[in-house]
């Protein structure tokens, strides 16, 4: 009867850490999905933090395009322009020497004052990103830390069941080292 509880009790603990191995890898897996969830959700500001960085550096290089073709430089300037041309035209002095040095000097004092809010807007999209980029790697950290512990709690759980059954094994051949000792020892003669 022994032998038999022996047999299913190391089935019984294989099944058991499998079930315990297979939870551990559901558990790792769900934590990779929530990071991959919250990285997503970070995505957009990462990416305006990315865009905003390659602005400034453009900046740093000489290139103002992005400024001089940004929307709100080019609304402001168009309704300053208009407005400028409107009051000389109602004045008949349109394309005047006076209103073109006008239009020129609007555009120039406008774009000095424009970009310092352009410049300061694109370093607070700039911090926005980096700050984004440091929750993310909070992220990974955190999502690889989870994973890596469910990994070991799997290793664990299939440690405990290759153990359980080694000890079930040596107890099934010490009931039958000890049956068969017994039994062979009531066939040799007794000492009288």
């Amino acid at each position: 009867m022994g032998f038999v509880t022996n047999l299913f009790g190391a089935d019984e603990a294989k099944r058991a850490a499998d079930a315990q191995r297979q939870g551990y890898q559901q558990a790792g897996q769900t934590i990779q999905a929530g990071g991959d969830s919250a990285l997503d959700r970070y995505a957009p500001y990462a990416q305006t933090g990315q865009t905003a960085n390659r602005m400034i550096q453009d900046v740093m290089d000489g290139d103002f395009s992005s400024f001089y073709e940004s929307p709100d430089y080019q609304f402001r300037l168009e309704q300053g322009e208009q407005a400028l041309e409107r009051g000389a035209a109602a004045r008949g002095m349109n394309l005047s020497g006076a209103t073109l040095k006008d239009l020129n000097r609007f555009g120039q004092g406008l774009a000095s004052t424009e970009y310092g809010n352009w410049y300061n807007r694109l370093v607070g999209q700039q911090g926005l990103g980096a700050n984004v980029a440091g929750a993310q790697a909070g992220i990974d950290q955190d999502t690889a830390s989870g994973v890596a512990n469910t990994q070991i709690g799997a290793a664990g759980a299939r440690a405990s069941g290759y153990m359980a059954d080694a000890n079930i094994k040596n107890s099934l051949m010490s009931g039958i080292t000890n049956a068969v000792t017994g039994y062979g020892a009531s066939w040799l003669p007794q000492p009288s």
